[in-house]
């Protein structure tokens, strides 16, 4: 609490729950490690970490406290995962700059829509930068249009490896009802 010149943490593998205000105004906190027995951030955990700029929640986490991130005015990119389905009450508040990288349908898309905060489709890391790829959904050709595959892009460097590929239009094919014909 309020270590101001702790620049990075690991987080170690028999820690379960994080507690309310651990790192609060960790004011040059830029790395955050965690291990994957974590399943809960406590409230205020992070508040007041302005140094703080990505954040990859782990897949072992289900709940978020309130306001765990708030005041983290430099945070720009935060994944959470599918595995989280409880996200409490300002999380990101006076977090401005801030996009939530998650997955369709989740409990992170959710709260980024009620909250209006820019949410992406999360695809990955990327290889080159370490930022999330963003998840460019593809849809199916139908008889007259084209369609595309999925395909994904760094939010960072805007490498692209996975490139959409165009699924041509199906056509229409004639069909004969021979009960018609006769």
């Amino acid at each position: 609490f309020e270590c101001k010149s702790l620049s990075s943490v690991i987080i170690g593998n028999s820690v379960a729950n994080l507690g309310v205000f651990s790192f609060s105004g960790c004011s040059s906190l830029t790395n955050i490690t965690f291990g994957n027995s974590i399943t809960s951030i406590g409230d205020s955990a992070f508040t007041n970490c302005s140094s703080l700029s990505k954040v990859i929640i782990p897949d072992s986490v289900t709940t978020i406290g309130d306001s765990a991130f708030s005041y983290c005015t430099t945070l720009t990119s935060i994944i959470i995962p599918a595995s989280v389905t409880s996200i409490d009450n300002h999380v990101f508040y006076s977090c401005k700059q801030v996009t939530i990288f998650g997955y369709e349908d989740s409990e992170a898309q959710k709260y980024a829509q009620q909250n209006r905060i820019p949410f992406k489709l999360f695809a990955g890391i990327c290889e080159k930068c370490q930022s999330p790829l963003i998840l460019n959904k593809g849809f199916p050709a139908t008889c007259l249009d084209n369609g595309l595959t999925d395909g994904s892009n760094c939010s960072n460097c805007g490498d692209t490896p996975t490139i959409q590929k165009v699924i041509p239009a199906t056509g229409h094919k004639p069909v004969i009802d021979s009960a018609v014909e006769a």
